[in-house]
């Protein structure tokens, strides 16, 4: 176990002097000042990881010595020290934030130290497993970066925070920033990017100032920053990012041994940066998946349409044989009335055309759900589109009633849009099909509410148990078995809406059905966005 910093208040000269032997021999670093002014006054300058004072400190009460460490360093472990003291001295001093109690003349000061040393790396083990936690509850990959950003500066009580992810030819670019003022956050994103680079290229991490001999070359401003850690992110020989911490006004410069905290957070952040980019593959390939599942229901869809169109053409053609054998013999009034059969076929095989161009489109169109462009969209069409497409999953187990209204246009790309009401109707059919009703009612409606569009997708089945209801959008969660789903449909849904501006909710309760509500801004005229 490594040694710590550790400040001596006493007075008294030969006691003081014995401590610091002590401590000394024992691998800590000890600074000895005489009084409760003085170790105030080191509490503004530097980091203690102990404080050693006596109960009757000169010049501050212990108390306000205390007072001062909590604020100014409160991972600093207190010690404090008097001569035959009383149990109810010992206990108010506890209460005020004592981690320790002895009694003079000091005999294993060292052992009393090394307590404290212990109780301070647990309760960072602790702070950093909660920094662990918080990061790793974000399920929102848009969101992460701040997550890091504040969890790091809050562990690492650092002013400024940045972290810069590699992108396009594994440039290291500042993905969020987080600065003491304004002018600050720009300064932190212009440093950020260049000491990022610099701390991924030697492959270790950067304390500066100690380590500024390492940024030779390197025309960086340092300004107002007292302390900066630079901790590069790998994954094997793969480069991801790096984490920037500073301290400005805080007189207490990084240590070593912050620089072993910044590197677990560093890792946490690596994993879950890693983890956010996995979700966002499973989550394409997911879509990827819906659309080959759903061509073989509209491949379904197809063969209806498709044989009686067939059926009526090989009927207007053996019409046609017969008609060619009585041209000869027939009035023109006969011609008509044995030619209208054939204009019925011709109809009805054109409708089944039509049907089948209306089908091919729907799938052309999620399909190409990735477009870049936006333009004005009818939601009711995306919503029609849906519909048709879903319309082999839902047909046996629920009936679809729909209540559109007229001015439902929105901005934003009509094949996602219409695979939003894909995954709403076909999680209403799954839910539908395990419940005794049959068939259930399905409702999809729209309507203008302000300035938004609100299309609401309600069933009769059996509802959504409480306990699940707070995690229906979180990837990989799945109350299916694993044959039915593999838990990214609503978070498919919901990175959909929120990337047209919109939110999602949900309303259910068990045995009353469900609703899901997705708003969207409307678009006050038809052209395109």
């Amino acid at each position: 176990m490594g040694g710590g910093l550790v400040l001596v208040a006493e007075h008294d000269e030969t006691t003081a002097e014995g401590v610091r032997r002590e401590l000394a021999l024992a691998g800590h670093e000890v600074v000895v000042v005489e009084s409760g002014v003085d170790a105030i006054a080191e509490l503004h300058g530097a980091h203690f990881d102990v404080l050693v004072i006596e109960r009757g400190s000169r010049g501050r009460s212990v108390f306000d010595v205390l007072a001062a460490a909590e604020h100014l360093s409160p991972e600093t472990v207190t010690i404090v020290t008097a001569e035959e003291p009383s149990l109810e001295t010992a206990l108010t001093c506890i209460r005020a934030g004592a981690f320790d109690f002895l009694v003079k003349p000091l005999r294993g000061c060292a052992v009393a130290v090394a307590r404290a040393l212990e109780h301070r790396r647990l309760k960072a083990t602790t702070d950093l497993y909660r920094a662990s936690e918080a990061i790793f509850r974000n399920q929102d990959p848009e969101k992460l970066p701040g997550t890091i950003v504040e969890v790091a500066a809050r562990v690492m009580e650092a002013e400024e925070v940045a972290l810069a992810l590699a992108g396009d030819g594994d440039v290291l670019t500042t993905v969020h920033a987080r600065a003491v003022s304004g002018e600050g956050a720009r300064a932190a994103r212009e440093g950020t990017d260049a000491l990022a680079s610099r701390a991924c290229a030697l492959g270790r991490p950067l304390l500066l100032p100690e380590d500024c001999s390492r940024l030779e070359g390197l025309d960086l401003e340092r300004g107002s920053v007292r302390s900066t850690i630079v901790y590069p992110m790998y994954a094997g020989d793969r480069r991801v990012g790096a984490l920037v911490l500073s301290r400005i006004t805080d007189p207490r410069p990084f240590r070593r041994a912050d620089v072993e905290r910044a590197g677990v957070i560093a890792a946490q952040a690596l994993l879950a940066v890693d983890n956010a980019a996995l979700v966002r593959r499973m989550l394409q390939a997911e879509r990827l998946a819906s659309i080959g599942e759903l061509a073989a229901g509209v491949a379904h869809e197809i063969n209806n349409p498709l044989t009686y169109m067939l059926v009526s053409i090989n009927d207007a053609r053996e019409r046609i044989d017969e008609l060619s054998a009585q041209l000869a013999t027939h009035a023109a009034r006969e011609l008509r009335a044995a030619t209208r059969p054939i204009e019925e076929a011709l109809a009805d095989a054109d409708e089944g055309a039509k049907r089948i161009a209306e089908i091919a489109s729907d799938l052309r169109t999620l399909a190409h759900a990735q477009s870049g462009r936006r333009e004005t969209v009818d939601l009711n069409a995306a919503i029609r589109s849906a519909l048709r497409i879903t319309a082999s999953q839902t047909r046996e187990v629920a009936r679809i009633e729909t209540h559109l209204c007229d001015d439902a246009f929105v901005v934003g790309h009509a094949g996602r849009l219409s695979q939003v009401f894909v995954n709403l109707v076909v999680n209403a059919a799954q839910a539908a099909a395990g419940t005794s009703e049959n068939p259930v009612l399905i409702s999809v409606r729209t309507e203008r509410i302000a300035d938004h569009v609100v299309a609401t997708v309600s069933d009769t089945g059996p509802g959504i148990a409480p306990e699940h209801q707070g995690r229906l959008f979180e990837p990989f969660f799945t109350t299916k078995g694993p044959s039915s789903g593999t838990g990214l449909g609503l978070a498919v849904t919901r990175t959909i809406v929120a990337e047209h501006g919109g939110s999602i909710t949900v309303e259910s309760a068990p045995g009353a059905g469900a609703t899901f509500r997705v708003a969207l801004l409307a678009q006050q005229s038809r052209r395109a966005a």
